[in-house]
Parts: structure tokens; C-alpha cells; sequence
């Protein structure tokens, strides 16, 4: 019964072969290689697919995964926000009464940041929009750890 529900061998797809996948020349069959990798907003790599993206996309994030230390955002004395930079943005333009624009292509507060600048950061570096000064002041390695949220109003007055 079990020798009829098994597909026969075939030979490796020229396509698969060229991205590393079917055992012929190029990268080793578990690891991927896309187009122009380059870091994203959570400071990992886009463009290089791993297992752990695999079991990632079929099991979901492991908790352990997800750099939810601290909280999301605290307000400061002065009305500045010290914002996480894994913090959802929409949950940021809630909190600081921002309205995002709906076509983005960032999920993050970081993601913001890296949007506006076209670049990672460095620590000190800012971008002013939406009414906002968005400073990253502590990064961990490629990922932006925390972001200080200004009003632009609030600075002008000061």
C-alpha cells in the first residue's frame, strides 16, 4: 500500500539545481542564497533561507526568538518615548497618536527608522517625519535595541 503513495525518483529540476537545491553544483542544499541579501529591520539577513527559516515559517517564532525584553514604550519625563525597536509600528502610531501611511514596507519602529534613512543607523543618528524626531540610541549588533521619540513641536518650544 505504502509503495503506491510514493512519488517516482526524478531528476533534479535545472532551476532547483541553480539555487542550490537538487544536489548539483552551487550552495550546499540547506542553505539558500536569494538575490542581494541585505539586513532588515530585525537585524537579520533577507535573502538567505535556513532551516530554522523553514521550521520558522511552518511552526511559528520560538519565544526565545522574539527580543521582548523590557517594555514596548516608556514615557519619559520631558514627553519624549524610549520605544523598543521591535515594537509594532502601528502599535507606536497608536501610542504616540501617528498617522502611518497605509502602503509600508515595515512592520517595526526600527523598520521606520531604516525606511526613512535607507540605512542601519548608527547610534546618535536621526530622521524627523511624521511630526517626530526618531533617534536609535542603543543598537545591538545590526538591530536597532531602542529608539528615543521626540515630538518636533516639543523641541522647537524647549
Amino acid at each position: 500500500m505504502l509503495g503506491s503513495c510514493r512519488a517516482a525518483p526524478r531528476e533534479a529540476d535545472a532551476s532547483l539545481t541553480q539555487a542550490g537545491l537538487g544536489g548539483g553544483a552551487g550552495p550546499p542544499d540547506h542553505l539558500v542564497l536569494l538575490p542581494q541579501p541585505q539586513a532588515n529591520e530585525y537585524g537579520h539577513f533577507d535573502g538567505i533561507i535556513t532551516p530554522a527559516d523553514i521550521l520558522d515559517a511552518i511552526a511559528g517564532a520560538f519565544r526565545s526568538d522574539e527580543g521582548t525584553a523590557g517594555p514596548e514604550a516608556m514615557q519619559r519625563e520631558d514627553d519624549s518615548w524610549l520605544l523598543a525597536g521591535w515594537m509594532p509600528a502601528d502599535e507606536m502610531a497608536d501610542q504616540l497618536r501617528i498617522a502611518l501611511p497605509e502602503r509600508r514596507d515595515y512592520e517595526t519602529v526600527a523598520g521606520l527608522v531604516i525606511g526613512e534613512l535607507q540605512h542601519l543607523p548608527g547610534t546618535g543618528e536621526a530622521v524627523e517625519t511624521l511630526g517626530w524626531r526618531f533617534e536609535a540610541v542603543d543598537l545591538d549588533g545590526r538591530r536597532i535595541d531602542k529608539i528615543l521619540a521626540s515630538r518636533i513641536e516639543t523641541q522647537a518650544a524647549a
